[in-house]
């Protein structure tokens, strides 16, 4: 048996002498499985004119009740009861009139606690100051039907989706929607993505960087996943002691999906199977693809680390195993994991960026965070082999071309092969230059060119012969021409 609401009968006699006084009945209702309580009907007996009311409890260890209230008038409970007698927060008033009867209609069970259990970012900053990603927040609303979502200045709200439908917003103000949820009982997921033009990022200088984020829920974990630029390295100031390596925040994910799951159980178990699988299918999809990401994606761990977290997540997936057998649910977590072949989250995003992939930074956070001075650290190299090798063949070729301009060689070569000089110019382009493919237009042109106009290869010309003489000179000084 479990203790049932408290009930009041409060008995009012209508005389000038009596009408200070007032006859209370309360009692214990206790309810048996599958049990509604119902009030009883007490009349006072040789009393005429009685006044006579109901006060209910609208709680149930903390699940809402409704109750089904024929035959009474709902009025404040300060007409009934002193005032800080009973809360009006959990209680209510009805004046009773024919054959009343108050019946528990429906409890409203709510799992976990009123708070989101996990907020899991994921930013891209450029270094000019463009900046877009992804917010998921894992909402337990425990009984309220909205909250409120807040979008930074400078950026802008993309989509907004509740369980993979478009979320409902209703608009506050210029930068606050109030999110109407699609359950005031069982866990849901709301997916935000953003973009926005920051202030540019300047080396080794924090920047603070807010991100889109509900106001009226506090938060028991936050993750941050961090990319940038790939010409340097996006991190959080003075964050070391908060950065966990990529399997460590997927393992995080996984376990914050498996314990709503697994406190929410008890809430739908008494649905309908249409809703209970219409509830659990989408979160069995999250854990089976949240598992293969662990599975198959190549994290840089021990291999010991890498036994020990795959033991963590077949253990998971047997209580998963066990859940999905009490809801009566198929197909189970384990069933889906076989047929997954793409792993989606929400970091799929970056996929459509076009710059060049990066390192990326993962912080774990005990509390809410939602904003994070993020550090540009410009990628400096120090002059490699490639760079040596660089300079020592531009420094051939120069020589090499100073030495053929200098014999003469270079017009001498044009004069002979005037197609082979565009053919290595264009294999140079193609080695050394950008874009390459122009390289191979060269060489094509030259090859194009050789065979409609042809070259006349020529040797040097000779010296043309002309009339020789001998000139002598006598003795006496006179020149004689013979011809």
């Amino acid at each position: 048996m479990l203790p049932g609401p408290r009930r009041q009968l409060i008995v009012r006699p209508q005389s000038p002498i009596a009408d200070r006084f007032q006859l209370r009945v309360r009692g214990m209702l206790e309810l048996g499985a599958n049990e509604r309580g119902r009030t009883p009907n007490i009349v006072p007996l040789d009393m005429g004119n009685v006044e006579r009311f109901f006060v209910l409890p609208t709680q149930l260890d903390q699940q809402r009740v409704n109750w089904e209230t024929p035959g009474l008038m709902e009025v404040p409970l300060a007409d009934v009861v002193p005032e800080g007698a009973t809360d009006p927060a959990t209680h209510v008033a009805y004046r009773v009139w024919s054959k009343p009867r108050a019946v528990i209609a429906d409890v409203q069970r709510v799992a976990g606690q009123r708070r989101i259990s996990l907020a899991d970012v994921y930013v891209d900053c450029q270094a000019d100051g463009r900046c877009y990603g992804v917010v998921m927040f894992a909402i337990e609303p425990a009984g309220i039907g909205s909250c409120t979502l807040e979008i930074p200045a400078d950026l802008e709200l993309v989509h907004a989706a509740l369980d993979s439908v478009p979320a409902a917003l209703v608009p506050l103000s210029d930068r606050r929607w109030q999110l109407r949820l699609a359950s005031e009982q069982l866990p849901q997921q709301l997916t935000v993505a953003f973009r926005g033009q920051l202030a540019p990022l300047r080396p080794n200088q924090p920047r603070p960087t807010a991100v889109p984020w509900i106001t009226d829920l506090d938060v028991a974990r936050t993750l941050w996943t961090v990319r940038g630029s790939a010409r340097g390295e996006l991190r959080v100031a003075d964050g070391a002691g908060y950065q966990v390596s990529g399997m460590q925040q997927e393992l995080r994910r996984l376990r914050d999906l498996a314990s709503l799951v697994a406190s929410a159980a008890d809430t739908v178990l008494d649905s309908p199977a249409r809703d209970i699988q219409a509830w659990y299918t989408p979160w069995a999809v999250r854990l089976a693809c949240s598992g293969a990401r662990i599975a198959h994606t190549q994290w840089p761990a021990t291999a010991a680390t890498g036994r020990a977290e795959t033991e963590d997540v077949e253990s998971i997936f047997q209580q998963q195993d066990a859940i999905a057998q009490r809801l009566r649910a198929s197909p189970t977590v384990r069933d889906f994991a076989r047929q997954t072949t793409r792993h989606p989250q929400a970091s799929d995003v970056w996929r459509l960026s076009r710059h060049a992939a990066a390192d990326v930074q993962h912080y774990d956070f005990k509390e809410h965070v939602p904003a994070l001075p993020l550090v540009w650290q410009p990628d400096v190299r120090p002059l490699g082999w490639p760079v040596f090798w660089a300079v020592l063949w531009t420094t051939l070729l120069g020589l090499g071309l100073y030495l053929l301009r200098r014999y003469d060689l270079l017009a001498l070569w044009w004069q002979r092969w005037p197609t082979a000089v565009g053919v290595l110019t264009g294999l140079a382009w193609w080695l050394l230059a950008w874009p390459s493919l122009l390289g191979w237009l060269i060489v094509a042109v030259s090859l194009w060119g050789a065979v409609r106009v042809p070259f006349v290869t020529q040797r040097a010309p000779a010296i043309p012969p002309e009339s020789t003489a001998d000139a002598t000179l006598g003795n006496s000084g006179r020149l004689t021409l013979d011809a």
